[in-house]
């Protein structure tokens, strides 16, 4: 008789950790997992989170947090241009956006047929009210701060359902 060997079986161990926290750390503990909504949608744990936080530790905007990865508020803009320039351009500063997220209270700012207001405040986007390709400026007047799923119901009331299929496709 042969002997039978025992395949080896490779056992991912999990730990279950429980803890109760502070109201201070629970409003952390939402910022950070606010801040990374946008990149990682399907951010659903507290080890993910703790696992992406990383990548948001140190990022706070000038005059509080704007939940969307801040930059440096430098004299130029991302393409070189320096402030103040006459040049039409898709880039909105991250003064003007974060004057935009403190306006909007850092939620959603999509009011329902009923006059309720949206409560999300993840996966934010900054919108321009007045389409871009349709001559709508960057001025915090003309922008707002919405959830992706209103963003891209606001694109499709603007541009049509074929036209926002080309840039929302399902994976």
């Amino acid at each position: 008789m042969g002997v039978a060997l025992a395949e080896r079986v490779v056992v991912d161990r999990k730990f279950k950790l429980q803890f109760a926290v502070d109201p201070a750390f629970m409003e952390k503990f939402k910022r950070v997992r606010s801040l990374l909504s946008t990149k990682y949608p399907n951010l659903s744990n507290f080890e993910m989170i703790f696992e992406k936080n990383e990548t948001v530790q140190n990022k706070k905007p000038a005059g509080g947090d704007n939940g969307a990865g801040c930059r440096d508020h430098g004299e130029s803009d991302k393409k070189g241009k320096k402030r103040g320039s006459t040049e039409r351009t898709r880039h909105i500063q991250q003064a003007v956006r974060d004057q935009v997220f403190v306006r909007d209270g850092g939620r959603c700012a999509f009011i329902g047929t009923g006059g309720k207001r949206c409560e999300e405040t993840g996966n934010r986007e900054i919108d321009h009210s007045i389409p871009y390709a349709k001559g709508g400026d960057n001025s915090p007047e003309n922008l707002r701060l919405l959830c992706a799923t209103h963003n891209r119901l606001a694109a499709e009331k603007e541009y049509g359902r074929d036209h926002r299929e080309k840039f929302y496709r399902r994976e």
